[in-house]
This record gives structure tokens, C-alpha cells and sequence, in this order.
């Protein structure tokens, strides 16, 4: 069975004397150093290997899915993560979706969505999932889209400037109506009014969301999967 330590306690001329491995089965197991089967020191946080005996975790290693040569690390990307469950769903680039739980994630805090990784493909299971670094200047800035948004979002300039020019003619025309209806039709001015609303009610959203994505997440979201909306 696969686990995760969770706790390991020392003592100097025994060595470890308790360590405590949470199973994929939910349930944690103790073992000590008679159980622990290889040369460098377990740590909190370590995926290992073990055999179950009489509830005790027995031949405990360490496990690592990229030292079988049977499995190819590929990418996706994080659709979405709940953390408390601790389970979440990656889309890979093969086009299938894989779950992932928090014994999984191979890196400092939780899985953000929108967030390249790669991972180890388990059947239906993404395994020993770790976030790929971006380097070098996004294409795209957040903070000038964020900008564009909400001072010309009306007029669709920040959709525009991300590529996505069927979704900038709609809130462009979309106020141009909206205006001559509020101004040049008075019998159904509440029309031009509401639709005007809309629009803005779009742009700021939008405004609000870029600025609360990381710069990482911004450019997976929509420069590499291209999310026209929010």
C-alpha cells in the first residue's frame, strides 16, 4: 500500500521510535526503525511503500512513481482542487481528465487551478504531481489587462488586447446599442440602461479576476487555454 508520513519521533540511541504513515485507504499506521528499509533518514511528508501486518505499517520504503521506467511523466493542467477533501481533478494534454488527491502533490501549498504540472499517469490517477515553472516575461501582463478592464471595458479594449476579438466586438456593440437606445429611443431608455449595466457589470468582474489570479495562473487561464470569459 501507498502512504504519506505524517509525524516521525527520534530518540538518539534508538533511532526512530515511532513514525506514523497515513494510508490511501485512510487510516494512519505506526512503525519503527526495525520496519524502515532504507539507508536515508524518513521524513514528514515522504510517499513510501508499505505491507500492513496486524495493523502495523511492515517494510516501509520510499516510493517514487519516476523510477519506474514503466511511467512517462506528462503535463496538464489543475481544473480544480478542493482543499478540504483534499481532492482535485488535472486535465492532461492527452485530452483526458486524471484525479489527484494532497498525497499526490509534490509541492509547497495547495494545487491552483489554471496551474501547469506534470505528473505520473496511473490509470485514471495523477501521481507525484509537480507544478512546471514558467520562465521568462508572460505574453501577456495581468496588470494591463486588469487596467484595460476596468477603464475601457465597456468598450471591450481588454478583450481585445488578450486576443479575443469575437468576445471585444459583443461588449463593443453591445454599448453602442445600449447608448443610442438610452439616449435616442426615450420610450425604452430602461433597455439602453440595463444592457450599459451589463456590460459594466462584466468588465469589473473581470477586473476583479485578473487581479486575484497569480501572474502564473493568469497566463494559463487565458493566454494558453484561452478563456474567453471571467
Amino acid at each position: 500500500m501507498r502512504g504519506e508520513i505524517i509525524d516521525v519521533e527520534w530518540s538518539f540511541h534508538a533511532g526512530i521510535t515511532r513514525a506514523v504513515i497515513s494510508g490511501e485507504d485512510g487510516i494512519t499506521y505506526n512503525f519503527g526503525n526495525p520496519e524502515w528499509h532504507e539507508s536515508s533518514l524518513p521524513q514528514t511528508g515522504m510517499i513510501v511503500f508499505f505491507f500492513v501486518v496486524d495493523g502495523y505499517a511492515h517494510s516501509v520504503t520510499r516510493f517514487d512513481f519516476r523510477s519506474s521506467l514503466e511511467h512517462a511523466p506528462m503535463k496538464g493542467s489543475v481544473l480544480y482542487f478542493d482543499q478540504e477533501v483534499s481532492e482535485g481533478t488535472i486535465y492532461g494534454n492527452d485530452g483526458k481528465w486524471y484525479s489527484v488527491t494532497g498525497l499526490d502533490w509534490r509541492d509547497a501549498g495547495a494545487p491552483e487551478a489554471g496551474r501547469t504540472v506534470d505528473f505520473i499517469c496511473d490509470g485514471d490517477r495523477a501521481r507525484d504531481v509537480r507544478r512546471v515553472a514558467h520562465t521568462g516575461a508572460y505574453p501577456k501582463s495581468k496588470g494591463t489587462a486588469a487596467f484595460l478592464a476596468l477603464f475601457l471595458g465597456l468598450f471591450g479594449i481588454h478583450k481585445f488586447y488578450l486576443g479575443f476579438f469575437g468576445q471585444g466586438v459583443v461588449m463593443l456593440l453591445s454599448t453602442i446599442v445600449g447608448s443610442a437606445i438610452l439616449w435616442f429611443v426615450y420610450t425604452i431608455n430602461l433597455i439602453g440602461f440595463l444592457v450599459l449595466m451589463a456590460v459594466a457589470v462584466v468588465s469589473f468582474v473581470e477586473f476583479v479576476t485578473y487581479l486575484a489570479r497569480s501572474d502564473e495562473s493568469f497566463h494559463e487561464t487565458y493566454v494558453v487555454k484561452k478563456q474567453r470569459w471571467f
